[in-house]
């Protein structure tokens, strides 16, 4: 009872009794150095470092006042570029650039040592500060932050180059970004108490009535012990190529040509801990044998293990490269007559994919969790402080859910398109008529490949493909959606102080997407992955 204080605020009540300040403080520092130079009339060079450390410390993790974590984070950017002249008309700009952004979050308290006060043996001592989380049904849950950090850092490198000549402004260019990304993970918490490195207990009265009497006897209702993943060292390479023409036709056209092509690297983890399954018999399929033996002590029987070789996959990212990713785009403006312009383009943008890519293959077999239920029987319960996991309870962690990913993802890109035309009438009022469109395609969706087809028939309920599994959450390509739209606007710019603007927008938007973050490239749900159409 150390952990939770005495009550210090009679009103009346028995609950909302405790009252305390937390003298929480947060740090905000920023620092910039930019230094710009002229070598000579043709060279020049800019760079610039920025740094912002911020840290909260001292920050609560639940009402307790003794439980709590500090914050901390630090953002780094820089760059540095040359630019060249080689003549009036040509000139070359490179540009190396760098970033970090680290952020950790470290508890306070000492699991060990409480888990020794306790006089709970039977868990494993873990090198990560944090406590066990106490759950009390209509108490306040006694629980920590746990530690975990992530760090997002990347080098780029770039190029332009530029040359008008005529009535053409050609651009052309490279990039090429190393990204290694790395993060903890959190125990994983099946219950959603709150995770720990020092096990979960659940007291919600069942052996005495009351649960701060059964906390008190040290009889949970029911115990969890868990694993992390180990940490995630993930690896790619994103490359780009571009070539552009700006070319001024007449006077009244102009027409823009591009194109841009792309390579995502699928990628890869520095110790080989990504995973995925081969849909074909059940098996988890890993980089090279190796990876077994960090496998979750906690994780279920599986049908089996293969390693890539063994699946067909590419060895450590588990995922097949393209290299056909092709962005054409084109535009136009053009003024047929005095005070009215038509505008045109088309062009096809890829959406890179990043938390399918990374977060679906990790974890895995390489975490999990076990539950224990506490019963009575005969007055006596099966368990109780300090044997918070026996083995005569079992461990009640029965099938896993896990993901796969189909090795030939391809990165989702969209088509976009509009047609616009503007004229001005006396007065200074413009009319405009704009049509526009967009299709997205290749979108990344997401099912439970395990759950059994719907059927009428009694005989076929609960069957899963893999009874191993509860779910197995499967990203393929498939999701697409449609705009077209229409937009009638009439606006009078300001004139003797008055003005105006009237818009009417007609559109119609279909698409078989869930609720997805195309952002950081996370599937959406689809409903019944043997049936797609019922998404249309």
């Amino acid at each position: 009872t150390a952990l939770i204080p005495t009550a210090n605020n009679f009103a009346g009540s028995i609950v909302n009794d405790y009252k305390a300040f937390n003298p929480a403080t947060s740090d905000d520092n920023r620092y910039q150095i930019r230094l710009d130079h002229v070598i000579s009339g043709k060279d020049s060079v800019s760079g610039r470092l920025s740094f912002r450390p911020t840290s909260s410390l001292h920050t609560l993790a639940s009402n307790y006042p003794g439980f709590f974590y500090n914050n901390t984070r630090g953002t780094y950017n820089a760059y540095i570029s040359e630019t060249h002249v080689f003549t009036p008309t040509i000139l070359n700009e490179f540009r190396i650039g760098y970033s970090r952004d680290h952020q950790s979050y470290m508890p306070q308290q000492n699991g060990n040592a409480l888990l020794q006060q306790f006089g709970i043996t039977d868990i494993n001592p873990s090198t990560f500060p944090g406590m066990p989380t106490l759950k009390m049904t209509n108490f306040t849950t006694a629980k920590d932050q746990v530690f975990s950090f992530s760090t997002a850092e990347a080098y780029e490198l770039l190029d332009n180059f530029t040359v008008v000549k005529g009535q053409h402004s050609l651009k052309m260019g490279i990039s090429e970004r190393y990204n290694r990304p790395n993060q903890s993970f959190d125990p994983v918490d099946p219950t959603y108490s709150g995770a720990s490195d020092y096990g979960i207990f659940r007291f919600n009265g069942f052996a005495t009535g009351y649960s701060y009497a059964d906390f008190l006897l040290g009889i949970p209702n029911y115990t969890v012990q868990s694993t992390r993943a180990p940490n995630s060292y993930e690896r790619w390479v994103n490359s780009g190529a571009y070539f552009q023409d700006d070319f001024r036709v007449t006077p009244t056209l102009t027409i823009n040509l591009g194109i841009r092509w792309e390579f995502r690297q699928p990628p890869s983890s520095t110790r080989d801990f990504r995973s995925t399954i081969d849909l074909k018999n059940g098996d988890i399929v890993v980089p090279t044998a190796a990876q077994e033996k960090f496998f979750s002590p906690y994780f279920p029987p599986v049908p089996g293990v293969e390693t890539a070789a063994q699946a067909g996959l590419p060895a450590r990212s588990l995922l097949h490269s393209h290299y056909r990713d092709f962005a054409p785009r084109v535009s136009f403006a053009w003024e047929p007559m005095p005070k009215t312009v038509l505008r045109g383009g088309y062009g096809i943008y890829y959406t890179p994919l990043i938390s399918t890519l990374t977060a679906y293959f990790e974890g895995g077999p390489f975490q999990s969790s076990e539950v224990y239920y506490n019963s009575i029987s005969h007055g006596v319960p099966l368990f109780q402080f300090p044997n918070t996991f026996a083995a005569a309870a079992g461990a009640a962690n029965g099938p896993s859910t896990v993901n796969a990913v189909d090795s030939n993802l391809r990165t989702p890109y969209v088509q976009q398109w509009n047609l616009t035309l503007e004229h001005e009438l006396p007065s200074n009022i413009v009319v405009r008529a704009d049509y526009r469109g967009f299709q997205s395609v290749r979108l990344p969706q997401t099912t439970d490949f395990n759950a059994p087809p719907a059927s009428a028939n009694p005989a076929n309920q609960n069957f899963y493909v893999y009874p191993q599994y509860s779910y197995i959450f499967y990203v393929s390509n498939g999701g697409n959606q449609k705009l077209n739209a229409m937009d009638l606007s009439i606006e009078r710019k300001m004139t003797n102080g008055v003005t105006f603007q009237a818009q009417y927008t007609l559109a119609k938007n279909l698409n078989n997407v869930g609720d997805g973050d195309l952002n950081f490239g996370e599937p959406s749900s689809l409903f019944d992955y043997s049936n797609r159409h019922l998404e249309n």
